[in-house]
């Protein structure tokens, strides 16, 4: 039987988090964040986690996930399903796939994309981090000119889905839930 790796991306405050713990109790698996844990890495550099990245990469390219594989490979372990919430750039979602293949047999990848609207993600950034509005339009402006400059609205999405609500979050699971047991049988 094959394993999967669901990579769940998008920008702040799209949903990513709310689809993987969704996805965690469908599969009953673990996830993983790759931005929470670059974070750690950038905290202690005192760099944001685009400037860490950034400078990893220009040492080496696959330098984020080779930071990461281990972990991902620990959490992954017998599991049918790892989720990995926030891969970074379209490299970091190639250099993955490559050491997987390297790695380990018979997994398959699967990327999906969710986006909403931009004024709902300031929103839920204000609830989320109990923050005013002028500085939730700055974090969620800024995060969406990272993910532009590290290219990842050019990613070519097995699964995109655009403008949710919480309301929509029920047929993205079921969509996942059905393509994951599609490529199972």
């Amino acid at each position: 039987m094959s394993q999967h790796i669901i990579i769940v991306n998008g920008p702040t405050c799209a949903g990513k988090t709310t689809l993987v713990r969704a996805l965690r109790k469908i599969f009953d698996t673990k996830s993983i964040s790759l931005s929470y844990l670059l974070r750690q890495h950038a905290t202690v550099e005192g760099l944001s986690t685009t400037e860490f990245a950034e400078k990893i990469r220009a040492v080496e390219p696959d330098a984020a996930i080779k930071l990461i594989f281990p972990k991902i490979l620990q959490k992954f372990g017998n599991n049918d399903v790892l989720l990995i919430e926030s891969v970074y750039s379209p490299q970091d979602i190639d250099a993955l796939n490559k050491m997987l293949t390297e790695n380990k047999k018979d997994i398959v990848v699967h990327v999906a994309y969710i986006n909403a609207d931009f004024f709902l993600r300031v929103k839920r950034m204000m609830e989320r981090e109990a923050i005013p509005l002028r500085q939730a339009l700055l974090k969620v402006g800024i995060s969406d000119l990272g993910r532009t400059k590290l290219g990842m609205l050019n990613v070519n999405y097995e699964h995109h889905f655009d403008n949710i609500t919480h309301k929509d979050m029920n047929d993205i699971l079921i969509h996942i839930k059905k393509r994951i047991g599609k490529v199972r049988k």
